[in-house]
């Protein structure tokens, strides 16, 4: 669909029929293809330049483009103290398309890593390389907690693959020195976890 707003519609929705089927116990089979469909569309999705930020307003008062019709949200502000590493890491771009699919891959990551055990590592590829390499905090902050997610739902799966995907996220914690530690507990991470993060 050429609108941006109808992706980004259908990207939270497949990640709602996905919760949905998981919960209600019928259409299980429906997740790992719930999975694929928002991971093809994260290689298809870009970031655009945050509208504020483009057409210099505020955001309240930004209009839709030839190449947006919705508004995608602000652009991300350096924290204070860490601007020269938001510099050189991040840029000031968002995609309502991208967020929501990530925000909907969250909600089937809470879903247990054991659902997906197939595709596994492709999904963990997947969502690391848009933590490490992504020039949208958001996206990386989205990536960050879905993998987290995955790595305390993971019931049933053997330590070869639970532990390289734990180390993953406490290499990642490590190579960020901001992360969402609200969304983080939420994830399930501990306060062992987190000290295992701090110089």
């Amino acid at each position: 669909d050429p609108s941006v707003f109808v992706r980004a519609v259908v990207a939270g929705s497949v990640g709602c029929l996905g919760r949905r089927a998981a919960t209600s116990g019928t259409g299980n089979h429906l997740l790992g293809r719930c999975m694929q469909i928002l991971l093809a569309s994260l290689r298809r999705e870009h970031n655009r330049p945050a509208m504020d930020a483009a057409q210099r307003k505020m955001i309240k008062f930004v209009r839709p483009t030839d190449d947006c019709d919705v508004c995608e949200g602000s652009a991300v502000r350096e924290p204070l103290g860490l601007e020269a590493h938001f510099a050189g890491r991040f840029e000031r771009g968002r995609s309502a398309v991208r967020e929501h699919a990530l925000w909907a891959v969250v909600i089937l990551c809470s879903q247990g890593a054991s659902r997906f055990w197939q595709g596994l590592g492709s999904i963990v590829e997947a969502l690391a390389d848009v933590a490490r390499r992504d020039k949208n905090a958001v996206c990386v902050g989205f990536a960050v907690d879905a993998l987290h997610r995955l790595a305390t739902h993971a019931e049933g799966l053997e330590a070869s693959v639970l532990e390289p995907l734990r180390q993953l996220c406490v290499t990642l914690r490590a190579e960020e020195p901001v992360c969402s530690w609200e969304p983080l507990s939420r994830s399930g991470i501990t306060s062992a976890d987190l000290r295992l993060s701090l110089p």
